[in-house]
């Protein structure tokens, strides 16, 4: 048989004197209370800049997939076969 650690119901854990604890209304200290304003300024702008790329990229990916939606159906347009399938097959309304 092992023995076991014995607790004593007095006893409090090593983890709750280290964690600190919040005092009345006082709030923690963050990251946005610990840089500086040109810091948070450039931070902002960055992510400005990143998401104006990412919108040009979007919109040249568009583009560039409508282009060649376009290409395709010029192509078909001049493929006699492609026309035929796509043709009515009911001829007997022309004449």
């Amino acid at each position: 048989m092992a023995k076991g650690k014995k607790r004593h119901p007095g006893h409090q854990s090593s983890r709750a004197h280290g964690a600190p604890q919040e005092q009345g209304g006082e709030k923690p200290v963050t990251l946005k209370d610990m840089l500086g304003a040109d810091t948070l300024a450039k931070l902002k702008q960055q992510a400005e800049t990143l998401k104006q790329e990412e919108a040009r990229l979007k919109e040249a990916k568009r583009q560039e997939a409508e282009a060649a939606k376009e290409a395709e159906r010029k192509r078909r347009e001049q493929d006699f076969e492609y026309l035929l399938n796509e043709s009515s097959l009911d001829w007997k309304k022309y004449k």
